[in-house]
């Protein structure tokens, strides 16, 4: 591994997730409702977590030091993720070049009115569907990705069609809505992590970081999102040590730390 030897737990997190839901089509029918119903929760927690915490980390600090392992694994992670990783590798490398200004794809300003930030049900309803989503296909062929882009568009076709030649019960009513509430609540996360964050010039104070214990450990320290936005590149493992390095100058510039998780964000109280 290039990084660290626990990127391997989220590697396979993103491999083994297409095998998963190929092998819950097969079968699906003859379970009962109620393991089909404790699959579905598992499978949503799955494809929320490898695009909000594998596929994020991978963009930032790719797993291998062998190029063609990463290019291979952008393919079959484009099918765990359901839209291709190139697409989303520039959506959000858009949203670290203008940290949730107007500019941002991302932004939860851009549709708000008054300067305010948009209501988050909105946000995470309609994120998937917005234009910044189809300009990240126009700028993947613009920087000459287009080999790259198609191959992954490739990969997706022939795993939703190996699905639809399954089941298309299995495809229409339980892969898409978990892939419509997965990526629901990934832009409920990023919602929240700039939620009265409302400054995006300063790089002090243009998110919102939690520091929960329990919640960094699971979710790897993704909660420190003002350090991710000051040095993305820093592998997860070190990022706390970005928060010793800038801790004053975000303590100065009223840096809002939530008092809970992003997905409670809307329930939490923000203190400097």
């Amino acid at each position: 591994m290039k990084h660290s030897i626990k990127d391997i737990y989220l590697a396979l997190i993103s491999l083994l997730f297409p095998v998963h839901i190929i092998s819950w089509a097969i079968y699906y029918s003859h379970l009962s409702l109620i393991v089909n119903s404790a699959i579905f929760f598992i499978s949503f927690c799955w494809f929320w977590y490898n695009g909000m915490i594998a596929t994020h980390n991978f963009i930032h600090t790719p797993f291998f030091k062998n190029n063609n392992m990463n290019r291979a694994y952008t393919l079959i992670n484009s099918c765990s993720i359901g839209v291709p990783h190139m697409m989303f590798h520039y959506h959000h490398m858009q949203h670290h070049s203008h940290n949730n200004s107007l500019k941002d794809p991302s932004s939860t300003l851009r549709y708000g009115k008054n300067g305010k930030q948009e209501n988050w049900l909105s946000y995470c309803a309609f994120a998937p569907y917005r234009r910044g989503t189809f300009d990240m296909f126009q700028m993947s062929l613009d920087k000459g990705k287009g080999i790259i882009l198609f191959s992954q568009i490739a990969c997706i076709s022939i795993f939703y069609l190996f699905l639809f030649s399954i089941s298309v019960d299995f495809l229409f009513y339980i892969y898409f809505p978990i892939f419509y509430i997965g990526w629901f609540f990934s832009s409920m996360e990023n919602y929240f992590e700039h939620y009265r964050a409302s400054n995006p010039d300063n790089r002090f104070s243009n998110s919102v970081s939690y520091y929960g214990s329990l919640y960094n450990k699971i979710f790897l320290n993704v909660g420190y999102h003002q350090e991710h936005h000051l040095e993305p590149q820093t592998h997860w493992s070190d990022i706390r040590t970005v928060k010793e390095k800038y801790a004053k100058k975000m303590s100065d510039n009223d840096l809002f730390i939530s008092t809970g998780p992003p997905l409670l964000g809307h329930f939490s109280k923000q203190k400097y």
